[in-house]
């Protein structure tokens, strides 16, 4: 069965039919493309209202008509249905925002851009934006709405402000920074100094910029400058070239700027001025080096012992008197060079420095040399080991041997002279020879002080050195006026106490007013003896007990009282004490180790024993701790038709 087409095919195969066939092609292709087109747009439009850049539309009066989502959350509301009707100038900070947007408007011809935009989110959060505004005209050239592109600017200009004030608090470090600071390009020439580096080179800021580096060094210490450049970031002493020629010594660091440009800074350098220190280290370098030859050369003996009191140290006048060699003596305990009856008196003695640091502790002791022979020291120990620099015991030695020797002829002397004036020229000759080193030594410590430079620490141990000499040799002449006095062989003769030591107080009157001591003298007796003895005897142990008393109210009291056909003289001073195992060998010799007293008290204190046995009398003496001490001693009684017992 045919179709109707396949009946009647040739009815419609007409010229018109043709014709209309074609026009409804041509309208399909249109629609299409039509709808090709619009596709096109709506795609566009999607991708501009869902693109991360805020895109608005307004009106000429800034109301929003749309909005995409990235605009609303620039401006911190929920969707962008929630921006439209909204008018853009309420998320403006700035009061001005309305006049500036109708000024920018009204003449609004091609785009614009308002940036920066002091911004306001919806919850009050400020924010910076930037708008780039195109004007949409009409086919009649009227302007009847805006199309807007909003940026959230707030991150970069908080950059650029933190950037600004980090380059602000920068630049004022440098400008201030005590360090001298500057920076040179690839040319070798200087483009920034800071006020110190300018003060280090004594130049002025403006004169640097444009110098070459090589203008501030002495020709001879470029190649040197070269080696530093070539570690760069190392530090390293360098001498300067300042403007007016002179030298100045700096720590010197050199860096390489990151990415360098041309002509623009490359390297920074780091100066900082060490001219004081170097001068002081000069200056410490010389003053240790001649001190240390003062040390070596000395003729006395210093040694350190570290805390478990072994031998650290012996300068080399310890070394060379005693014989021994370093590697003998270092790292011994200081015991090994002393004789056996004297290690428990310097162990006692040395324990006593260890619990009192910074007080010196003297004592005698004697050593034997490495040849045998025995030789008497005086030493002086100190406990420095906190001190960082010594860390160690010092122990200053000095030989006094021959003194000790002098003091024994003194007292055989003094027991079995026959001649006096045989013993005085013998004393006298001895004396002299004792002085002369005395002297040597204070001439020589005299030049030194007033022909070098020196600290004060050393001009101090120059000053005691000397105060030391003075010293002995104010001993040897009180040992030989003593020695003198109590010599004389002159008969005795009556002498009334009374007036002795009121003469004797007189010539104390100073030294009472000065220690602000109360005086309390008794009624003394007549006596029969050796008034210059006496007067001897009396004013050492009255001064004794005037200087030594610990009590804020002293007193001193002299008393006598009958003892058979004696007067027992009392001398009794408060606060003055003396320890009890001194006590016994107070008056002894003078090679007893005492250690509460001088040398010159102590040759006192024998000579008292002297004159009082002189008087066939005994002395001795009576200490009660925190209350006084008292002096007593016997004396005999004058004649009988002159006795006066009161």
């Amino acid at each position: 069965m045919q179709t109707l087409e396949s009946r009647q095919p040739a009815a419609f195969d007409t010229p018109a039919v043709r014709e209309m066939t074609l026009l409804a092609d041509a309208i399909q292709r249109t629609y299409q493309r039509m709808a090709d087109h619009l596709h096109k747009v709506e795609a566009y439009q999607d991708m501009i209202w869902n693109m991360p850049l805020g895109v608005l539309r307004l009106d000429t009066e800034g109301r929003i008509l749309s909005a995409n989502a990235a605009a609303a959350t620039i401006a911190g509301v929920s969707s962008a249905i929630a921006l439209v009707g909204r008018s853009i100038h309420e998320f403006w900070r700035d009061d001005d925002a309305a006049e500036q947007w109708r000024t920018s408007i009204a003449n609004a011809t091609h785009p614009i851009t308002l940036t920066p935009i002091a911004w306001r989110r919806a919850d009050g959060t400020p924010r910076w934006a930037r708008l780039d505004i195109s004007p949409v005209f009409d086919a009649e050239g009227t302007l009847v709405e805006l199309l807007c592109a909003l940026t959230d600017i707030t991150e970069p200009i908080e950059a650029r402000e933190h950037l600004r004030i980090a380059e602000q608090r920068y630049r004022f470090l440098v400008e201030s920074a005590s360090e001298g600071i500057c920076t040179i390009d690839q040319e070798g020439r200087i483009r920034y100094a800071n006020a110190a580096f300018a003060a280090l080179v004594g130049m002025p800021r403006e004169q640097l910029e444009g110098l070459s580096w090589k203008q501030l060094c002495f020709e001879e210490d470029i190649p040197r400058a070269y080696q530093l450049w070539q570690h760069q970031s190392s530090t390293a002493e360098f001498r300067i070239r300042r403007a007016d020629g002179t030298e100045r010594w700096a720590y010197i660091s050199v860096g390489e700027l990151p990415a360098p440009q041309p002509h623009a800074e490359r390297w920074i350098v780091l100066a900082t001025d060490i001219q004081a220190q170097k001068e002081a280290r000069d200056a410490l370098a010389q003053s240790e080096a001649y001190f240390r030859a003062l040390v070596q050369h000395s003729r006395d003996s210093i040694l350190v012992l570290d805390e478990h009191l072994r031998v650290r140290f012996m300068s080399d006048a310890g070394l060379r008197f005693s014989g021994y060699a370093p590697d003998e003596v270092l790292g011994q305990p200081l015991e090994y060079l002393l004789v056996p009856e004297d290690r428990p008196y310097a162990r006692e003695r040395l324990q006593e420095a260890l619990q009192n640091p910074d007080r010196a502790v003297s004592a005698i002791a004697r050593y034997r040399r490495k040849n045998g022979t025995v030789r008497t020291l005086a030493c002086i120990a100190t406990n420095l080991l906190h001190n960082p620099i010594v860390r160690g015991i010092v122990i200053n030695a000095h030989d006094i041997h021959d003194y000790v020797l002098l003091q024994q002829e003194l007292e055989r002397a003094l027991q079995n002279a026959s001649s006096d004036q045989w013993f005085e020229s013998h004393l006298l000759a001895m004396a002299s020879e004792f002085t002369k080193p005395l002297h040597r030594i204070a001439n020589n410590l005299n030049h030194v002080l007033t022909d070098s430079e020196l600290g004060t620490s050393h001009t101090q141990a120059i000053e005691d050195a000397l105060e030391t000499t003075r010293t002995l040799h104010t001993l040897v002449d009180e040992m030989v006026r003593s020695a003198i006095i109590v010599a004389q062989d002159t008969a005795f003769t009556e002498v009334d106490l009374n007036e002795l030591v009121q003469a004797i107080l007189k010539a104390l009157a100073p030294l009472i007013q000065t220690y602000q001591t109360t005086v309390i003298l008794d009624e003394l007796p007549r006596v029969q003896g050796h008034p210059a003895q006496l007067s001897l005897l009396f004013q050492a142990l009255l001064e004794y007990s005037i200087q030594h008393t610990n009590t804020s109210t002293p007193l001193l009291r002299l008393s006598a009282e009958r003892d058979d056909e004696m007067w027992k003289i009392a001398i009794y001073s408060s606060g003055t004490s003396i320890a009890p195992e001194n006590m016994a060998r107070l008056f002894t010799s003078l090679l007893t180790q005492e250690t509460d007293l001088t040398p010159g008290t102590r040759l006192r204190f024998v000579s008292c024993r002297h004159i009082v046995e002189r008087h066939a009398g005994r002395i001795w003496a009576h200490t009660e701790p925190d209350r006084g001490t008292t002096f007593y001693f016997t004396l005999p009684t004058a004649s009988p038709s002159n006795t006066n017992d009161a």
